[in-house]
């Protein structure tokens, strides 16, 4: 967790922290980041700012559904857990309310076990 939260920072400069980025690939030299791959993913959270719900959709060539929702504080604390049905292509709600005011990130991860981090301002 500590790798991408230091991964999130370094690409919060480049991308509007609102915005959506997937890191596909991460290469490293002498312990540096050298190189990004950014795309726009497999999921879209929405909206984003938020106050009290997020809902988290696939995108429509998305053959594999969401099996869990982590959201994190960016000191990478576990503030948020949700089950989701792998099987279903639904929209997942995410009640937010309880959250402070803040920068978090969310952590999808699918039925194949992998994963995918969005930003999320909680208003």
């Amino acid at each position: 967790m500590k790798k991408l939260l230091l991964v999130f920072l370094a690409l919060s400069s480049m991308a509007s922290f609102a915005g959506a980025f997937n890191c596909n690939k991460i290469s490293k030299n002498n312990g540096l980041i050298t190189d990004v791959l950014i795309d726009g993913g497999r999921i879209n959270i929405y909206p984003n700012p938020a106050k009290d719900s997020i809902y988290v959709r696939l995108m429509e060539n998305e053959n594999v559904g969401v099996k869990e929702i982590f959201i994190y504080n960016l000191l990478g604390d576990e503030v948020l857990k949700k089950q989701a049905n792998p099987m279903s292509k639904e929209v997942i709600e995410i009640n937010i309310s309880n959250l402070k005011k803040g920068k978090y990130l969310v952590k999808v991860f699918f039925a194949d076990n992998s994963s995918e981090v969005k930003p999320l301002i909680k208003q």
